[in-house]
């Protein structure tokens, strides 16, 4: 099953228009629209992020179990998700030569620790790379033998890191029986210009690419989510004594 992440009715139908005319056919996407106002699930006590970002991991949340329930793999996109020209073919290819052992893979996204897990080629492979921490929401794929796994990781009380889904994700990703495979050649989906939702910032259009000028950054990245991270298992533990 397709579905797209968005909460206003604008950025919907231009996501829309976009994918239709990437994907090169009307193309069936199911909506899912939550916000802090109609959450499924309320935010426990133990969650010290934002409310905007517990309500993207019950979005993800509800995509993943409308999926399952249908017995299907959970395709997933963000509104302000675009594509490049050749989308439709690689995305093709991407599915078809994928490894078996497959649990994700992302036709976008941003590398994180890759100095502590490079990616990795794949024998005869020209169009997957295997990856241990991507990072992101915009475009990927969760296979439907593997939503169980990520659906039970997500709601696993007191996570042992910054409190946004895509940091958490990354970490069962660095599992070794787990894995998440990127397009060879770069991505395939960006995020355009846009107001972020959940970071209130105004951002251009954003490819994030494997070259070794981006290591930079990604290690800068790290590093800073280092910092959030022990912030975060501070705060949770208080919280936990606290409910105690």
């Amino acid at each position: 099953m397709k579905f797209v992440l968005s909460i206003e009715n604008e950025r919907f139908t231009s996501f829309c228009q976009r994918a239709n005319e990437a994907f090169g056919e009307e193309t069936a996407f199911t909506r899912i629209n939550i916000t802090p106002e109609n959450l499924p699930v309320e935010k426990p006590k133990w969650w010290v992020g934002a409310d905007d970002r517990w309500a993207l991991t019950q979005a993800i949340l509800t995509a993943l179990k409308q999926a399952q329930e249908a017995g299907e793999d959970c395709e997933i996109y963000e509104d302000d998700c675009i594509f490049a020209p050749d989308f439709a073919t690689k995305r093709a290819a991407m599915l078809a030569d994928v490894p078996d052992n497959w649990d994700m893979i992302y036709f976008g996204g941003q590398l994180l620790a890759r100095q502590f897990y490079p990616l990795q080629e794949i024998d005869g492979n020209e169009t997957v790379l295997l990856c241990k921490n991507a990072h992101r929401n915009h475009a990927w794929i969760c296979r439907s033998s593997s939503i169980s796994r990520l659906t039970a990781w997500l709601e696993t009380p007191y996570w042992p890191c910054t409190q946004t889904c895509d940091w958490r994700i990354g970490y069962l990703q660095m599992q070794d029986d787990f894995h998440v495979y990127i397009p060879k050649t770069g991505w395939i989906c960006g995020q355009g210009a846009n107001h972020s939702q959940l970071d209130h910032v105004d951002y251009p259009d954003r490819w994030w690419h494997f070259t070794e000028p981006e290591a930079t950054e990604e290690k800068a990245l790290w590093e800073a989510f280092s910092i959030a991270q022990k912030t975060a298992a501070e705060k949770t533990s208080q919280s936990a004594q606290t409910e105690e």
